[in-house]
């Protein structure tokens, strides 16, 4: 989930999109996810309406998606808008320390 969060969110930055706008991707995405849990996570879920008595709030998706929302904020506030040209320096280093 953290990989796959930083590439989307540079990516993203890249061409232009505000962060604003993202926060409020991952505030909805992390939203279905846990809405997503508590609608399988019910065990009458095929007999009839939900049953608040019998509903577990700590399950695995609600969790995934609290933890989503605190990468993808965590990401949004490091984030930088362009990539740095150090990965092909020190490969360059590496090279000459070879040869």
């Amino acid at each position: 989930m953290g990989t796959s969060i930083s590439l989307s969110v540079s990516s993203a930055l890249r061409c232009g999109v505000s962060r604003f706008s993202l926060f409020t991707k991952a505030v909805w995405r992390s939203i279905q996810l846990f809405l997503i849990g508590l609608l399988i996570i019910n065990p009458n879920y095929c007999q009839g309406p939900l049953s608040w008595d019998s509903l577990r709030i700590p399950g695995v998706l609600q969790r995934l998606s609290f933890s989503y929302l605190v990468v993808a904020s965590l990401d949004l506030c490091v984030a930088r808008n362009s990539l740095d040209n150090l990965p092909v320096v020190s490969l360059r280093i590496h090279l000459i320390i070879l040869i």
